[in-house]
Protein backbone atom coordinates (compact mmCIF):
# COMPACT_ATOMS: atom_id res chain seq x y z
CA UNK A 1 0.00 0.00 0.00
CA UNK A 2 1.25 3.49 -0.49
CA UNK A 3 0.13 6.61 1.25
CA UNK A 4 0.20 10.12 -0.28
CA UNK A 5 1.90 12.92 1.25
CA UNK A 6 3.12 16.55 1.14
CA UNK A 7 6.17 17.96 2.90
CA UNK A 8 7.32 21.58 2.78
CA UNK A 9 11.03 21.91 2.89
CA UNK A 10 13.46 24.32 2.38
CA UNK A 11 14.89 25.45 -1.01
CA UNK A 12 18.01 24.09 -0.25
CA UNK A 13 17.19 21.21 1.05
CA UNK A 14 14.62 20.76 -2.31
CA UNK A 15 17.63 21.43 -4.61
CA UNK A 16 20.00 18.97 -2.43
CA UNK A 17 17.36 16.48 -2.84
CA UNK A 18 16.93 17.35 -6.36
CA UNK A 19 20.63 16.75 -6.96
CA UNK A 20 20.55 13.72 -4.93
CA UNK A 21 18.14 12.08 -6.78
CA UNK A 22 19.46 13.06 -10.48
CA UNK A 23 22.82 11.81 -9.22
CA UNK A 24 21.33 8.54 -8.03
CA UNK A 25 19.25 8.25 -11.03
CA UNK A 26 15.94 8.52 -9.28
CA UNK A 27 12.71 10.35 -9.29
CA UNK A 28 12.49 12.61 -6.14
CA UNK A 29 9.88 9.94 -4.68
CA UNK A 30 12.28 7.41 -5.09
CA UNK A 31 15.46 9.57 -3.27
CA UNK A 32 12.76 10.30 -0.52
CA UNK A 33 12.27 6.93 0.38
CA UNK A 34 15.45 5.33 -0.01
CA UNK A 35 16.85 8.05 2.13
CA UNK A 36 14.28 7.35 5.21
CA UNK A 37 14.82 3.90 4.61
CA UNK A 38 18.42 4.13 5.42
CA UNK A 39 17.34 6.42 7.78
CA UNK A 40 15.26 3.64 9.43
CA UNK A 41 17.87 1.25 8.89
CA UNK A 42 19.96 3.27 11.15
CA UNK A 43 17.56 4.10 13.96
CA UNK A 44 16.96 0.30 13.97
CA UNK A 45 20.80 -0.53 14.63
CA UNK A 46 21.25 2.53 17.18
CA UNK A 47 17.91 1.15 19.20
CA UNK A 48 19.56 -2.17 19.29
CA UNK A 49 23.21 -1.32 20.42
CA UNK A 50 21.42 0.63 22.81
CA UNK A 51 19.24 -2.39 24.33
CA UNK A 52 22.69 -4.77 23.57
CA UNK A 53 24.24 -2.48 26.32
CA UNK A 54 21.60 -1.50 28.81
Amino acid sequence: MHIQTQVRMKEEVHAWLRQQAKANNRSMNGEINELLRHAMKLAEKKAKRTEETA
